[in-house]
């Protein structure tokens, strides 16, 4: 079993609406706690999982700028930073699948457990890879999750595509050069044997809870959305398409129209708590 744990927190802004901390998990897992400013009482709190070879603030500060209007709402969260993203000091070669789920795992119980944290009010939130993740904290039975968001979120069948693209020369070579585009990574023979046979449709099946789930229109991964509501158990099943947006809501263009209505979107979601 994983020891958690935490640094003394190093304060980084106080806005009067939040007061947000540097934070170790685990001896190896870098995050943000961000706090509502003077809460009364223990407050609900959202674990917020990035994306494939993104960071704890997201696309465009996507996540940090949730944070802040969740702590507005009286909602805490943390954010993390996966093996080889952000301020991690492993390399992002050794990043698996297998090994995300672990370390948000780990951050889940790291924030159920801390003082000002209401462990009966707790949410998930993913973004693309990060959903997958969050599915499968959300699947299991032992974590106390009430309310799940799914932003842009990969699939069974989306990790499938990612696996027939390389995972080849990765298993020949050892490990396998790729350009995303945005950023040129290393992915190891592992991270594609993490990926191999894994059922998020299924998966999903388990979580009892409410689930949100956040697609643009003009994303390819938009398809996902029909499989998931179908196999979802939870009473409240909430799906909201963005008209024309890509997979990250056009975050890095000057209009924030659409990322704008996603982070609105899921502070409502979340405000619920």
């Amino acid at each position: 079993m994983k020891k958690i744990g935490w640094l003394l927190p190093l304060v980084l802004a106080s806005s009067g609406l939040a007061v947000e901390s540097s934070v170790t998990i685990a001896g190896h897992i870098p995050g943000t706690f961000s706090l509502p400013d003077k809460p009364s009482g223990k407050v609900p709190a959202v674990l917020l999982l990035h994306g494939f070879a993104s960071q704890k603030d997201e696309v465009g500060d996507m996540y940090k700028n949730l944070a802040a209007k969740l702590a507005a709402q009286g909602v805490a969260s943390l954010r993390i930073d996966f093996q080889g993203s952000g301020d991690s000091k492993i390399p992002f070669e050794q990043m698996t699948f297998t090994n995300q789920v672990s370390d948000a795992q780990a951050a889940f119980d790291y924030l159920k457990g801390r003082p000002e944290i209401d462990a009966a009010r707790l949410g998930l939130l993913g973004f693309s890879m990060g959903g997958g993740v969050a599915i499968k904290l959300a699947a299991s039975a032992a974590n106390p999750v009430k309310a799940l968001a799914l932003w842009s979120s990969t699939s069974s069948r989306s990790l499938a595509d990612i696996e027939a693209g390389s995972r080849a020369a990765a298993e020949k070579e050892g490990a396998v050069d790729v350009d995303l585009g945005f950023t040129k990574i290393k992915l190891g023979k592992a991270f594609y044997s993490s990926i191999q046979d894994q059922n998020l449709e299924a998966d999903i099946g388990k979580f009892k809870g409410n689930t949100m789930i956040v697609y643009g229109t003009a994303d390819p991964l938009s398809g996902n959305a029909p499989y998931f509501l179908y196999n979802l158990g939870g009473k409240v099943r909430h799906l909201v398409l963005i008209d024309g947006a890509d997979h990250i809501y056009h975050v890095l263009t000057d209009d924030k129209t659409e990322s704008n209505q996603v982070i609105d979107t899921t502070v409502n979601w979340f405000r619920g708590l």
